[in-house]
């Protein structure tokens, strides 16, 4: 059975199971600890103190193993229930960092069952989805959160046409720039804007702009100041 409120005021077990709780990896195990409450029942003891007494013998006297943190996907996998749900690639990729460490510590202690029965009994019920997990590495990249371009063909060869076109009206900015005469540029360095090139105007007495050609299709021409106050023309 259960302890009375007052011998868990008196033991201040609240006290004990927070300082626990700040100590565990993950969301899910600090809830879990947080929601336990002591017992007198010497099986619910063994049953509970057993694994503990295992990862202490593995960590003092086996072979290391770093774990990763388990991120909270709870959510993620809750909107997957959902029809048409799409995840983004920062909830992909904690996806994959679950699926990864729960892989490898069931591998590790799945090796060594006889020697830690209590571990091997929690850690055979880690579902191992290596097929996704190789999706998930495959196609995303950690460092950016974008998705790799090798993630389907036809996502590289729009990427490709969107680079190319990309690169065909810098080519036509450039060229403009290069066409008009230093008495209506700042300067011929073509610049980026909130994915508009931009070419400096120059400026006459009283800070009026020069006026540059309207520019034809499949470029137009807009003017505006820039993020440091200068006047631009932008396309």
């Amino acid at each position: 059975m259960n302890l009375s409120l007052a011998t868990q005021q008196t033991l201040e077990f609240d006290k004990l199971r927070e300082e626990i709780a700040l100590r565990a990896g993950s969301t899910l195990g600090k809830e879990e600890i947080l929601s336990m409450l002591p017992s007198d029942d010497v099986g619910v003891i063994k049953q509970r103190t057993t694994p503990v007494l295992e990862t202490i013998r593995m960590i003092a006297f086996d072979d290391p193993i770093t774990l990763t943190r388990v991120p909270d996907i709870r959510a993620s996998v809750e909107a997957c229930r959902t029809p048409g749900a799409m995840l983004s690639v920062p909830e992909l990729l904690l996806i994959g960092e679950v699926l990864y460490g729960s892989r490898r510590i069931h591998n590790y202690v799945a090796k060594r069952r006889e020697k830690y029965p209590a571990l091997n009994e929690l850690t055979t019920t880690l579902t191992l989805e290596p097929n996704l997990e190789e999706a998930l590495s495959s196609a995303l990249e950690p460092g950016t959160e974008t998705v790799r371009d090798s993630a389907s063909p036809t996502l590289q060869k729009f990427r490709r046409q969107i680079e190319q076109v990309r690169g065909s009206i810098k080519e036509k900015v450039e060229a403009l720039a290069g066409s008009l005469t230093e008495t209506v540029l700042q300067d011929r360095l073509v610049t980026l804007r909130n994915g508009r090139h931009v070419i400096p105007e120059g400026s006459s007495s009283g800070n009026r702009t020069r006026p540059v050609p309207k520019w034809s299709n499949p470029v137009h021409r807009t003017d505006g100041v820039g993020g440091d106050g200068e006047p631009t023309s932008s396309a």
